[in-house]
């Protein structure tokens, strides 16, 4: 009887524990490449490498291929934890950044495909054109990768995009 209470007492704790275990918080690219890998039958160890040529065939990521990668590269633990627990999508604002460079002229803050924040080579006339652009980025523009950068200057031409 003391054994079968000890037992119990172990398998509630860890029930209890997982229970109180908040899912992490991923972003919406790697949420979407969650569920497709899941979809898919595709184990953790596979799914941390989007370039492998098992995907060739399916081109839903192939654009978003190097930017799910480096993500997972950097947040590897989290990735995992996601993958195998679950997740909740991070709520994130979008920001565009119009740097003006003189003469009615923008240059726009942009993420490349391996994380850093950095400057467009193109030069905008159009803010409109500029935040449309913005828009379709594939990795969103947050106060936080803008902040942690080595433009973090540029913060005061940010405008939230809706």
């Amino acid at each position: 009887g003391f054994e079968q209470g000890l037992l119990e007492g172990f398998q509630n704790g860890l029930s209890e524990a997982k229970q109180e275990k908040s899912p992490v918080q991923v972003p919406l690219v790697i949420a979407n490449w969650i569920e497709y890998c899941k979809e898919l039958n595709i184990d953790l160890i596979n799914s941390m490498n989007p370039n492998h040529k098992i995907f060739t065939p399916h081109v839903a990521f192939k654009e978003k291929a190097d930017v799910i990668f480096y993500w997972i590269l950097n947040n590897s633990e989290l990735y995992a934890r996601a993958f195998l627990d679950g997740y909740e999508v991070k709520p994130e604002k979008r920001y565009s950044i119009a740097v003006p460079v003189g003469y009615g002229r923008y240059n726009r803050v942009i993420v490349s495909t391996n994380g850093n924040v950095t400057l467009d080579s193109r030069n905008y006339v159009s803010l409109d054109k500029l935040r449309k652009h913005d828009i379709k980025s594939l990795i969103p523009l947050t106060e936080e990768l803008v902040k942690n950068s080595e433009l973090a200057w540029s913060w005061q031409f940010a405008t939230e995009l809706e």
